[in-house]
């Protein structure tokens, strides 16, 4: 993820060495160069990992399977991120899909455990309840799989699921402006995009499995 002009990493094996915890930024405006001080744990041997990486507004939103954390810039040379009080936001959940997280109306919405949520920088919310026997229905072992995009035109997000077998065969779209959900199918997205054509034709994209 790109954030202030440095390019993070997170959930990292370095030298064989695993670190679930661990973000790590590149020098400024310099993404071939990592120095190796440059890295903070986000909750140190908690049994969880990091999931994804995201901005939002003035932080980086920092994801785990339970929980959602947010790491600040400081713009001092020497200690150019901080995580305040330890960076835990008053999320009771956090993402289970890297690919979810889609920046909608000032917050992130994303995929947890027990369905999808709207963080507001502090607070996430389950969206989702009125879908919720349908959620019920798909394979959770394959929720990590979901991918997901926006239409901002139409404020609309799109989000891949799998129902049954082994591919996201249902799309689950969201009207922000409406507050309303619908459900596309037959389509196999392996993955989705927001795209603008000549700078203003906002369109989506995906691909398949083949």
């Amino acid at each position: 993820c790109l954030f202030n002009n440095y390019l993070f990493m997170a959930n990292l094996n370095l030298g064989g060495t695993y670190h679930p915890n661990r973000i790590q930024w590149s020098n400024l405006e310099d993404p071939f160069t990592w120095l190796g001080q440059n890295w903070i744990e986000v909750s140190w041997n908690d049994g969880d990992e990091i999931t994804g990486l995201h901005v939002l507004s003035d932080r980086l939103v920092i994801y785990k399977n339970r929980s959602v954390y947010t790491l600040y810039f400081t713009g001092d040379a020497d200690v150019p991120f901080i995580l305040p009080g330890g960076g835990k936001t008053n999320s009771n959940v956090g993402c289970v899909a890297p690919w979810s997280v889609q920046e909608v109306e000032n917050g992130h919405v994303f995929l947890s455990y027990d369905g999808i949520y709207y963080f507001d920088g502090n607070n996430s919310y389950r969206i989702s309840d009125k879908i919720r026997t349908t959620l019920l229905g798909y394979q959770l072992s394959k929720y990590s799989q979901a991918v997901s995009t926006v239409l901002r035109s139409k404020s609309r997000y799109f989000l891949a699921m799998t129902s049954t077998g082994s591919t996201n065969d249902k799309i689950i779209v969201w009207d922000f402006y409406n507050k309303a959900f619908s459900l596309y199918s037959g389509l196999n997205c392996s993955d989705m995009v927001e795209a603008f054509v000549n700078g203003t034709d906002e369109r989506v994209y995906f691909s398949d499995y083949n």
